[in-house]
């Protein structure tokens, strides 16, 4: 399966200064769904409703967010991008756990 993302953003997380990018996954009514990958091995990816912040170019978290509007396609392209990203994040973890060496001695 190709990886079919929106488009890759700037993201500023609550509290903090330092910008992640983010990849958005749907948009609906102002409202973006964004997947947020884990900055460290032993970290938690995540999934943040946000806005844009038009001014600064950033999207930011939408406070008191709890609803997030999906039709069935929505549902059905939602869960293809995010089969996708596992994909790709699968694929990356065992390349990191099992790199060939060009040494004799490997494996």
């Amino acid at each position: 399966m190709n990886c079919c993302i929106i488009r890759k953003v700037p993201y500023r997380q609550a509290g903090a200064n330092r910008l992640v990018w983010g990849l958005i996954v749907a948009e609906s009514q102002g409202l973006s769904l964004i997947f947020l990958q884990a900055r460290k091995d032993n970290g938690s990816h995540a999934l943040a409703i946000a806005t844009e912040n038009v001014g600064e170019r950033v999207y930011e978290e939408v406070k008191n967010a709890s609803r997030f509007n999906l039709e069935l396609q929505d549902v059905v392209e939602l869960g293809n991008k995010l089969e996708a990203l596992s994909d790709v994040l699968a694929k990356n973890e065992f390349e990191k756990h099992f790199r060939f060496r060009d040494d004799e001695d490997a494996w």
